[in-house]
């Protein structure tokens, strides 16, 4: 992708039946991946929502498109099990100033360590790569901004609201209609709300995000 930007190679200009130019777009990730799709060039043509057997001929052979689509697919893999094993807390509920949605990633690093960020839908589309770096800020867009940062300023607010003396009156009372905690004084309630963030420390990064998603 960035080497077709060097070039200067871009999507095909047309004109409008109103005779209005339209410029080619900088090719982007979801423009190669669409282009890495097409069975045209294994010599196959669409019918019917179906793949067959063309008349013309192919101009990649099975093994260079089955090696590529496979290199994909390992390439999705990892985000997905990373997703999975370290949910992120605010995947989903992040955007940019634009309204982009904010999508969770990491780097690792030569060293080992692994560094988290939240990157715009479509910075993440222009800038596809390992070798992308995460402090070299696209001029388009607010670029990687790290997400412990972030998460941590989101908790410090949340913690901060649920500590609040209308939310903690609201606890107290909720716990007075409920059998195990009729018992429960005022004062006991809001020493334990006021430790929310002990609490919150020993919960899976699962639950984190699903009481953080209930919450917001």
């Amino acid at each position: 992708m960035r080497e077709l930007d060097v070039e200067g190679h871009t999507t095909k200009a047309w004109l409008t039946q109103t005779g209005r130019k339209r410029p080619g777009r900088t090719i982007d990730q979801q423009h190669i991946f669409t282009l890495l799709r097409n069975r045209i060039y294994l010599g196959e043509i669409s019918h019917n929502g179906q793949w067959c057997v063309g008349q013309h001929e192919s101009i990649v052979v099975p093994g260079l498109w089955d090696g590529a689509h496979a290199f994909i697919e390992r390439r999705k893999q990892a985000p997905r099990e990373h997703a999975a094993k370290h949910p992120a807390l605010l995947a989903g509920l992040l955007f940019a100033p634009d309204g982009q949605r904010m999508l969770h990633s990491f780097v690792k690093k030569k060293n080992g360590r692994q560094y988290r960020y939240y990157v715009p839908y479509l910075h993440k589309r222009r800038n596809a790569g390992p070798s992308l770096s995460p402090h070299t800020p696209d001029r388009q867009d607010v670029g990687h901004l790290p997400a412990v940062e972030i998460e941590n300023a989101v908790l410090a607010q949340i913690h901060a609201a649920l500590c609040a003396p209308q939310i903690l009156i609201a606890v107290w009372r909720s716990c007075q209609q409920h059998p195990a905690g009729c018992t429960l004084i005022e004062a006991q309630v809001v020493v334990a709300m006021q430790r929310i963030g002990d609490v919150w420390a020993q919960f899976f990064p699962a639950e984190q995000q699903r009481i953080t998603r209930l919450l917001i």
